[in-house]
């Protein structure tokens, strides 16, 4: 062997022995190096935000007190700036306008039409009914209202006018153990033009006659689904229960008008006028009690009649 080539060998033993640290020296230089790029790079976003002002240092300075003026004799209050000497009171105040019953609502076409308020009602035979939207007449046609039955009538009519506008009416009487539905035959719009129609539909279509019973005039007006019914009858013609019996009647009544069995509420109001006499078993009392409603008796006088069932002047 060559002296060149023995001197070149003890050489690569020495690199190879050093390559390991080398290494290792180079991987701990990139990780100082990113450290330090790390933090010259925290120093720099500190060194951007900004610093909190200095707090203001408040300090009190008292004023000289203003001299108050002296009042001279000829100087007195106006009465423009004269303080009052006590508050006024609510009572001083204007009072608001009456309220008139009736909240204005504007229709499709524009024109503004009153609302009914809570303060309203139907008003019939003596029972108002607030808040009565589809209402129900159920009237005695029988032979104990011969004479009698035009006042009935007027009753109605005004009955039906005094329904808020967007009320809806039906109006079915009963004689001779059957029933008859007033002019349109349903639910129709409450007018006075529809009220002035089904008064004169009483007046001329009607013949008192005959005897009472209000189940098949009930049943019928149920089924159009009022929330109120307006029932009239003579307790003369209701005595002993219209000949069916109190609990007939009441039976009757409670399937055409069932409760429901979640809330036990009924979906119509029922309220009963019993006029000129009483019927011993108080079946219009008991069944206006059974469906929530009002019971009333009524006079002739109270009905706008005399004591001879004429309509009074």
């Amino acid at each position: 062997m060559t002296e060149p080539l023995r001197n070149a060998e003890p050489r690569r033993g020495r690199l190879v022995r050093f390559a390991p640290w080398l290494t290792s020296a180079t991987g701990h230089g990139a990780v100082i190096a990113g450290v330090i790029s790390v933090g010259a790079v925290a120093v720099r976003v500190a060194e951007s935000r900004p610093t909190a002002a200095a707090p203001v240092q408040a300090r009190w300075v008292e004023l000289p007190a203003a001299a108050a003026p002296q009042p001279t004799a000829s100087a007195a209050p106006s009465a423009t700036n004269r303080a009052p000497s006590t508050p006024p009171s609510f009572s001083a105040l204007s009072p608001l306008p009456a309220a008139t019953g009736m909240a204005p609502r504007a229709s499709q076409d524009g024109a503004v039409t009153p609302t009914p308020t809570a303060t309203e009602g139907v008003s019939f035979g003596g029972i108002t009914a607030r808040q009565a939207r589809r209402i129900a007449f159920v009237l005695d046609a029988s032979g104990s209202m011969v004479g009698s039955f035009p006042a009935v009538a007027a009753q109605c009519r005004r009955a039906i006018e005094s329904i808020a506008p967007g009320g809806e009416f039906v109006v079915i009487i009963f004689q001779g153990g059957g029933c008859r539905v007033a002019a349109a035959g349903k639910l129709q719009p409450a007018s006075s033009e529809a009220a002035k129609g089904v008064a004169d539909w009483l007046i001329s279509e009607v013949r008192p006659g005959g005897n009472s019973d209000p189940r098949p005039a009930l049943e019928q007006a149920l089924s159009f689904h009022p929330d109120t019914l307006f029932l009239l009858a003579n307790g003369a013609a209701a005595g002993r229960s219209f000949g069916i019996g109190r609990a007939a009647l009441l039976e009757s009544a409670d399937k055409a008008n069932a409760k429901d069995r979640f809330t036990g509420q009924r979906d119509c109001i029922v309220n009963c006028i019993e006029c000129f006499e009483r019927d011993p078993e108080g079946a219009l009392e008991a069944l206006a009690a059974a469906h929530s409603g009002s019971y009333r008796f009524t006079s002739r006088p109270d009905m706008g009649l005399t004591r001879q069932g004429r309509i009074a002047p």
